[in-house]
């Protein structure tokens, strides 16, 4: 029997940060080395949208699977 081999995925979840604010996606004024290293070697979604526009429910929405309507989370 041949095991497959799974990737790993990790999401990381920062705090109002917009595309724009990582060195390595053409901002030339802000410093990023962890998360520039972080494009570098893993993937970077740039064109991405968000189901809500506040914090913990667009959060809830990438968990679950579900609309913000659907969890109930639809306000910080």
């Amino acid at each position: 029997m041949s095991k497959t081999k799974r990737p790993n995925i990790l999401l990381l979840f920062t705090d109002q940060q917009r595309f724009d604010t990582i060195a390595a996606l053409g901002n030339p004024v802000i410093k990023t080395p962890a998360m520039d290293r972080l494009v570098r070697e893993g993937t970077a979604f740039t064109r991405c949208y968000t189901p809500s526009p506040v914090c913990i429910s667009g959060r809830c929405c990438l968990v679950t699977g579900q609309p913000a309507h659907v969890t109930g989370s639809t306000d910080n």
